[in-house]
This record gives C-alpha cells, structure tokens and sequence, in this order.
C-alpha cells in the first residue's frame, strides 16, 4: 500500500522521510506498552513503502533531450544499469548515463537510457562502464518499464540511444561480479552439448538464461498454459531442494546440518539464476520454513510469503508492478491458501491408490494456481490460455526430470573433460526429457482456442485477488469455504467463455479488424460477415525475428482461423 500510494501520489522523499519520522515517534510508546502492537506496524510498513518508493523514483529517472536532438548521432557515457540480454538479434541494455557530446555540445548528464546494439551480441556485465555512439531515437508513445522482457518497473522512457554495431561501443571497465562469472562459464560450458537441439530451453528452465530461447518457444509455452516452466521460480527450487533433501538424508548428518546444507546450496542456486523474484521468493520462504525447523518453532507459510514479499520489496520497490512478481506471489499464495480446502472436499479421508492421489494433487495445485494468477496474466498479457490442467499433467513431471537432470548435467559439463563421457549421457537422457515436453506443449498449443483474449484492467484484476483475500478468511463452514472456492471457479468461466462465444456471434453479424503487434509495420486481420478473411501484410522479418511465424500464425491459430 506504501509503495503504491508514494508512486501514485508522487510524494516527494523528504514528506516521506518527515513522515516516517513523525509515525516513529507517535508509534513507539503504544508498541513499548505492549498496546497495538499489529496497527503501528502496519503504519510503519505503509510509510516505509512510501519512502522507498520516492527515493527509488528520484534516484531512478529517465534521461530526457531536447526536441533538436532526435535524429541526430551522438556519444553517451556511463554505466550499465540493467543487461537485458539478446532480442531480435541486438543486445538490449540500459544505461544510467554521465555525460554526452552531440555536435557542437557536450555536458553532464543524469538519467536511465535504454539502448540497442544491433546486429551484435556484446557481454557486459551490470556496473561497466561504456561510451555508446549511436542514433538518439523518440519513442512515440512513452514506454514504461513493464512493457516488455526487459523493462519490468514504473519508469516511463521517452527516448532510446540505437547503436548499429559493436564497433560502436567502448568499453572502459567491464566489471563482471563473481557470480556473473561464474554463470558466464556454466553457460559457456552447456553450449558445449547438444541437449537434444534444446540447449537454448535447458538453460532456460535451469538458470534463467533465456536470451536464445526463440519467439517460437515462448509463445507456445504460453499458448499452452506452460509458460511458468520457463521462468525459474517455486517451482524449480521445490523440486531441486526437494531432491537435495532426499539425498542428504542418506548422509549420517544432523537434521539442523542437513537444513543448512539446503539453505546454503539454495542461496547459491538463487545468485547464480540472478537473484530474480520468482526464484527469490522461492529461496527466502524455503529459508524461513527450513529455518523454524532447525529453531523448533511452529512454521506459518502464508507468514513466509509475506516476509519474502517485504524483504523483495524493500530492495526493489518498483518490481510490485511486474507481473514476474505478481505472478509468482499470487500462485504460490493460492496455492497455500485454497489447495487444503479443496483436497479435504475433494479426497477427503477416502482411502485412494498413491498414483491418484498425486494426480488429484497436481490437478488442484494446477487448477487453483491458474484460476489466482488469470486476472493477473489477463492484466499484463491480454490472454488466458484454457488447456493449462491437462499441460501441467505432463509438464510438471517432465520438468522434474529435467531440471534436476539438467541441475547434474550442468554441474558435470562444468567439470570439465574430466567428467565429459558421463556428461554426454547426462546430456543425452536430458535431451530426451526436453524433446518429450517440447512435443507436448506443441500438441496442446496447435488446438484451437488454447488461449483468448481478454481485455481486464489492473483495478479489476487487483478487485479480483483482493475478493479471493477476504474470501479466504471467512469462517470455517463448509457452506462458505465451498462458496469461497466455488464463486471464482464460476467466475473464471463466464469470464473465459463469454467473450468467445459473443465474438462467434457478433461475427456473423457484423465485421472486425485485429491488428497485431509486430513492431514496425502493419498486420492487419479483416474479417467480413464471419467467414472472409483478408490478411494485410505480416510484419517485418530480419535475422532470427520473423513476425509472421512467432506473432501472426499463433495469433491466428488462437483465433480458431485456418484460411484466409
């Protein structure tokens, strides 16, 4: 609530801190007195958000030009803020800039800019220091941070710095931390071995290196209902700590030694993935719960999730409003909240085979998980894939084996030559596990109406997660945990089927025209009286990005068209 009020409302960082500082004061007899002690606070996390919110978007502001400038080519000089990895065949960065020289001028100056280098894959490492020489270009619109893969915050950008080449950069300090270096060479190391043909979606699914993962990949991950496979969250770190866990207890340890061991190798695990949210929140719940169970206190997951949610924020403020964040928050709380409820309706005490019981497990993780985080998706991404039950049925399975699989083949190909025999089988029982889940996802994405477009607000879908919060904390009567758990459902379902069944109608009606996003140029559907169809032209197509076979065909298969 703090960090949404301070970006709102724009307060300044010195009415935040005077704030903070007055609540402090009030708030600290009654919290001594033992009075309260849950409201104050609360006042003072509320506060607290603020604060960090304001100095973050003080410290945080976009490089602005003026107007004479666009067009023109110039050098900038500073240090790489953020590295978005490889896209469209450039290396996409962000750069917190020092000074420039345009022609004729030259001075100090502050600010983010974002850059692309084309036609060129430059590793930098967060923290070196450049000098770019490249065109300064003027977004038509304003572009926030949360629009695409690599801005993922609340800062809008009005201008870009497009550098055609590498030649084009200096480097005057290419400081690369310790973990960067040695993901740097696990990466390396993995590029060694085919995987199958899927080398690019191992490192995905592993450490989150997802630069050469294909337009292709992703959308039919995502058209199948997937698409939290590819990102390394809760999911990964259950499984790897999980069979970490299992091993361990082979050992002849102590069962607080043995919870250490888990917690270190998973901090490890989260720094070489690059501390992202997801996997973040992951490591510091599975912290926390393995840590009241060294200490022999009672273990509270939703408390967990909280304090992983605070400690994130505190550090980056701005990531509330990405929806890797969003996401894998509201899943996971979701899943805490409803999945005991809905097994206790469900299985109840009835005696089932082990199989079924985990089937029936991973129905509900999977259906509870994808009704919390539709609104959310919805919001941020504009579609609802349908088929995410019968996906994750085989998904998961396959992802376990691939991920720990992949966890000790990575670990062997980083070894060297000295383990190389052992790692080529590895590699290959891998490659085969991956092109099982490859072949799968595709099957499921190719079947008419995977996924529908659906327009919601963020209010509606805030509106939405806030109405499951309080349902969630009614009373412990079966007539209201079945009407907490039973209204969603209905809900999702009018929500997901109306717009297509009122669509097939209105088609025959009338006509429509959809337009998809396929950056510069125009690819227009046109659709007359529910049968013709007219395509005009397909998007631009340059190096590995070609807009026609990874935006137009999956947006037309998602649409139930076959012909034009």
């Amino acid at each position: 609530s703090g960090i949404l009020a301070g970006t709102v409302l724009d307060i300044p960082p010195l009415t935040a801190m005077a704030a903070l500082a007055v609540s402090l004061g009030v708030t600290i007899i009654p919290i001594v007195r033992g009075k309260s002690p849950g409201i104050c606070a609360a006042i003072l996390l509320v506060i607290g958000g603020s604060l960090a919110a304001a100095t973050e978007r003080s410290i945080r502001q976009p490089a602005v030009f003026p107007p004479e400038y666009i067009g023109q080519t110039m050098n900038v000089r500073g240090v790489i803020d953020r590295y978005g990895g490889i896209k469209y065949g450039g290396t996409y960065i962000i750069l917190r800039c020092r000074e420039y020289s345009a022609p004729g001028e030259s001075g100090m100056l502050n600010g983010l800019l974002p850059c692309v280098i084309y036609n060129s894959y430059v590793p930098l490492g967060e923290g070196s220091s450049v000098t770019l020489s490249g065109t300064l270009k003027r977004y038509r619109r304003p572009v926030e941070k949360g629009n695409g893969q690599l801005f993922s915050g609340h800062i809008r950008f009005t201008h870009r710095l497009v550098v055609s080449s590498s030649a084009s950069v200096d480097i005057h300090g290419n400081r690369t931390s310790f973990i960067h270096s040695v993901r740097a060479y696990i990466i390396k190391s993995v590029d060694r071995y085919r995987f199958g043909g899927h080398a690019a979606l191992l490192k995905t699914m592993t450490i989150g290196d997802s630069g050469a993962l294909s337009d292709d990949t992703r959308a039919v991950f995502s058209r199948s209902g997937v698409a939290h496979i590819l990102a390394v969250s809760g999911l990964h770190v259950a499984l790897i700590a999980g069979a970490l866990h299992s091993l361990l207890r082979l050992v002849p340890v102590s069962k607080r030694f043995r919870s250490m061991l888990v917690i270190s190798a998973m901090i490890a695990y989260a720094g070489l993935c690059g501390f992202r949210p997801p996997v973040t929140r992951a490591v510091l719940m599975l912290s926390l719960i393995f840590g009241a169970e060294m200490t022999e206190r009672r273990k509270n997951t939703e408390n967990s999730i909280f304090v992983a949610l605070i400690i994130i924020l505190a550090v980056n403020p701005s990531s509330l409003f990405g929806p890797s964040l969003q996401l894998s928050f509201a899943a996971v709380w979701g899943i805490t909240t409803f999945y005991p409820v809905l097994r206790s309706i469900i299985v109840g005490k009835r005696r089932i085979p082990r199989s079924a019981g985990m089937t029936a497990d991973l129905v509900i993780v999977s259906g509870v998980a994808q009704a919390v985080t539709a609104p959310v998706a919805a919001a941020h991404f504009g579609t609802l894939p349908l088929y995410g039950i019968p996906a994750n049925l085989t998904a998961v399975p396959l992802t376990f084996i691939i991920v720990n699989l992949g966890v000790v083949s990575i670990a062997a190909a980083a070894a060297g030559a000295v383990l190389a025999p052992v790692t080529s089988v590895l590699a290959f029982a891998t490659g085969i596990a991956l092109k099982g889940l490859v072949t799968v996802t595709g099957m499921i994405s190719a079947i008419p109406f995977a996924s529908v477009p659906l327009d919601v607000s963020p209010l509606l879908a805030m509106t939405v997660l806030l109405w499951l919060f309080v349902l969630s904390r009614t009373g412990t009567g079966t007539a209201c945990k079945k009407a907490a758990l039973y209204i969603p459902l209905v809900s999702l379902l009018v929500v997901t089927w109306y717009p297509l069944a009122s669509r097939e109608f209105r088609n025959h009606q009338s006509g429509s025209i959809v337009f998809f996003d396929v950056g510069q140029g125009d690819a227009a559907l046109v659709s007359c009286m529910g049968e013709y169809r007219f395509l005009i032209d397909a998007g631009p197509r340059y190096g590995d990005y070609n807009a026609g076979k990874g935006i137009i065909v999956p947006g037309l298969k998602n649409l139930g068209i076959t012909h034009l």
